[in-house]
């Protein structure tokens, strides 16, 4: 009787050791990942802001409704531009 309780006792910390490892390493990535996403949309933005459009363009993904955003983007602001309303 006395065995099978060490034997449950030792089995259960070796699961609690084993789960505390795998959850460790999953937290870093997803911070990770958050830093990346947070710095894209940080440069498509500031290429926005100075008119790079090809660094904004890279910042999309093709053919998605933002990538054809920045370019309708574009093209209205050299619209504008023809007529000194954009500086």
């Amino acid at each position: 009787m006395i065995k099978r309780k060490y034997f449950l006792l030792v089995a259960f910390l070796i699961m609690i050791i084993f789960l505390a490892g795998c959850g460790g390493t999953i937290v870093p990535t997803i911070n990770n990942d958050e830093a990346k996403i947070e710095s894209v949309i940080e440069e498509y933005f500031m290429a926005i802001d100075n008119q790079n459009w090809s660094k904004a363009k890279n910042c999309c993904v093709y053919g998605s409704e933002l990538y054809d955003a920045t370019c309708d983007f574009e093209a209205d602001v050299n619209t504008l531009e023809k007529y000194s309303v954009v500086t």
